[in-house]
């Protein structure tokens, strides 16, 4: 399916925006590992074209030897619109990198059994999901065909079983009196809605889904056995939902959240042992708000990830704990590190944990050692650096080898290896070809104080490869999303192909960042102080003589859109502004988002009703009198965690001031609008585009 184009209003007014684009040199090359001798005067810039080029490697799963690994390769395909996932396998010793099933372009989750001798898989198929197991590098045989995607698969101890978390339909009632006679044709019946969990959008959405654990034998077809258990109820816990086995292959552990009051405990989970034959179940632990994957060690040793999510919302807290056994006790082993935990998995000798923690917007993947000894092996950038992740990008070896997925400023994610008393070396090349064959523009730190005196902040710089020293440049202030998420020196797409427009980028890392401390990432009252957060960035890459004062821009995305939205109700610098996305009014945001209950209950403890000045003064929504700005806003119509008129609020308000201001809708684009590569593409264009109509540098069309 091709995406729709955006549909841009300005009062009135309807744009579609084609797009295409092939790269086949740099993709024959990066298949066979080689890159082009490329000068650097004959490279490109980064450009809007190279949404189609840029490709990503994830989920590395090393096998038990240790002889290879097997990923996911997303590729974006001009022909289709879609991102192709395919699984590959690339050998450790030589990086000889070749696909599992050729031709496959929807396969996710590759997983390795015990033995090593076969590897299990998810692949969606014409509305289907599949799971399959093959013997590499023979052909993959059907085990179950499911109605819904089976997350967290996981082999059994003796490989002879997978168990996988999937959703199934929540029984609702039927409307009454809408059953049309014999012959007649009768429009379509209401839609019945009794569960808390249910949001608005552009269009109803599908009815609310329960996850439960099923159990499948690997060996042969067979029909899925439910095991009874609490529902994880309308959607996974931000905790890392996951599951895994007893060493003897009796029980299933699993992350799951019990029957629940929806709107104080959105976010809740604990920790159960589910008896596969019996079906008795029981509670393990529950030390922490949410529970994430649970880990067996070879010695019959429990850890998980416990996710206390502090006051100011979503602010992660991650936690690594360790049991000696499935009873307990469990205790937290790394209380010296004021930073969340982003995956962690048992080394193989029992004797502690490999673990990605993120500290100050770098992933560094280190060794927790039961004795209490850290000790770092190698940093991930951006390739794990989340704070909404968990569980995911990190595997092991039986001789301790760590695959973990591996990005830096000049490299897209790849897969990476690291082993004791060896240095961290790239496994794969996808981009190779594209990275040689592009003038990749510099990334740099910079510290500075608030606005405000109150704050030391952290944010990245993206600085155009092509500005000449002392060049006072137009400088765009980028604003992450999710509040305790941040931007690590990474390569952001994005920020690249501003800064090769000609902007200085600036990424701060505002008060709320998930990582740099508690204290850091749970101020009250947000989104207060973030201007000033915003503004000392500003402020001091004046001062340094590189921002032109007098050309300043603002963007952001969900949580980044709100804070934008919020500095220019308080200031006038910035010449124009992009709102993505964005939460506004949070008396209504927090009863039509899919967050909105932990919003309601984290960032101001008490329904609107209770305080409605306070939801009223710390919304964006409260300050848009005082807009002058020329603003984008952007949506998408299938977002659930911003809904669309939240918007369309912002967007007629602007409007009824006279304020300079579009309202851009791309069709069936869920958060963050990168659902097709073409809507990625044309959601960075118009930005620039509606930059360049107040004195930003001139868009520069995508080229094929």
């Amino acid at each position: 399916m091709r995406a729709i184009g955006p549909i841009a209003l300005q009062r009135v007014g309807v744009i579609v925006s084609p797009r295409r684009n092939l790269a086949y040199l740099a993709a024959a090359l990066s298949a066979i590992g080689l890159a082009p001798i490329v000068l650097a005067t004959d490279r490109s810039a980064v450009g809007l074209a190279d949404y189609f080029a840029v490709q990503g490697a994830a989920d590395p799963q090393i096998s038990p030897d240790g002889s290879r690994v097997a990923y996911v390769l997303t590729t974006p395909d001009v022909g289709s619109d879609q991102r192709v996932a395919s699984i590959r396998l690339v050998a450790s010793r030589d990086g000889v990198d070749v696909p599992l099933e050729p031709g496959a372009k929807h396969d996710r989750q590759p997983r390795w059994s015990p033995q090593g001798d076969r590897l299990a898989f998810v692949r969606a198929r014409a509305g289907k999901y599949e799971i399959r197991v093959v013997r590499p590098p023979g052909t993959s045989e059907l085990v179950v065909e499911l109605s819904s995607a089976p997350v967290g698969l996981v082999w059994s101890p003796t490989g002879d079983r997978l168990a996988y978390l999937a959703s199934e339909g929540a029984a609702g009632r039927a409307p009454v009196a809408s059953t049309s006679p014999a012959g007649a044709t009768w429009a379509r019946p209401p839609i019945v809605v009794a569960d808390p969990g249910f949001q608005t959008a552009a269009s109803m959405l599908p009815a609310p889904v329960r996850f439960h654990v099923y159990v499948v034998d690997a060996k042969q077809a067979a029909a899925p056995r439910r095991l009874p258990s609490p529902s994880l109820g309308s959607a996974l816990p931000y905790g890392g939902s996951g599951l895994s086995w007893s060493q003897d292959g009796r029980r299933v552990l699993a992350t799951l959240a019990p029957p629940r009051d929806h709107w104080k405990n959105l976010l809740g989970s604990a920790l159960y042992s589910i008896d596969v034959v019996t079906g008795e179940i029981r509670q393990i632990a529950a030390p922490a708000t949410g529970v994430g994957r649970p880990m067996m060690s070879t010695e019959g040793q429990l850890a998980f990830v416990g996710n206390h999510v502090a006051r100011a919302d979503h602010y992660m807290d991650r936690r690594l704990y360790v049991g000696a056994s499935e009873a307990g006790p469990f205790s937290w082993i790394h209380s010296d590190l004021d930073r969340p935990i982003s995956a962690a998995l048992w080394a193989p000798d029992g004797r502690g944990l490999y673990a990605v923690y993120l500290d100050e917007g770098v992933g560094r993947l280190a060794h927790f050692g039961l004795d209490g000894q850290r000790r770092v092996l190698a940093t991930t950038g951006g390739g794990d650096a989340s704070s909404y992740a968990s569980g995911g990008s990190l595997s092991v070896a039986l001789d301790g080898t760590v695959a973990f997925a591996f990005s830096d400023a000049g490299t897209p994610s790849e897969i990476a290896l690291v082993s004791a008393g060896q240095a961290p070396r790239v496994l794969t090349r996808n981009n190779a070809g594209y990275i040689a064959s592009r003038l990749v523009n510099p990334v740099e730190s910079l510290r500075y104080r608030a606005a405000d005196g109150r704050e030391d902040v952290h944010a990245w710089l993206v600085k155009p490869a092509s500005a000449a020293a002392g060049q006072k440049l137009p400088t765009l202030v980028l604003l992450h999303g999710g509040q305790s998420a941040d931007y690590g020196p990474d390569f952001d797409l994005d920020a690249q192909i501003m800064a090769a427009h000609g902007y200085l980028v600036v990424l701060p890392n505002y008060r709320f960042s998930g990582s740099y401390g508690r204290r850091f990432g749970t101020r009250p009252n947000y989104p207060e102080g973030t201007e000033a957060d915003v503004l000392g960035a500003v402020d001091a890459l004046i001062e340094r003589g590189i921002a032109d004062p007098d050309r300043l821009y603002i963007a952001g995305g969900s949580g980044g859109g709100a804070i934008t939205a919020w500095t220019i109700g308080l200031t006038n610098r910035f010449r124009a502004a992009a709102v993505w996305n964005a939460p506004i009014e949070w008396s209504t945001y927090v009863f039509e988002a899919a967050t909105g209950p932990s919003t309601m209950h984290g960032t101001f403890e008490t329904p609107p009703w209770e305080a409605p000045g306070d939801y009223f003064r710390r919304s964006p929504f409260a300050r848009v009198g005082s807009v002058t700005t020329p603003t984008l806003v952007t949506i998408g119509t299938l977002d659930r965690v911003t809904p669309i008129s939240q918007s369309i609020l912002y967007f007629r308000a602007l409007q009824y001031r006279g304020v300079p201001s579009e309202l851009l809708v791309y069709p069936d684009e869920p958060h963050g609008i990168d659902a097709f590569p073409s809507h990625a593409m044309s959601h960075i264009a118009e930005t620039l585009s509606w930059f360049a109509r107040y004195g930003g540098p001139p868009l520069v069309p995508p080229r094929f």
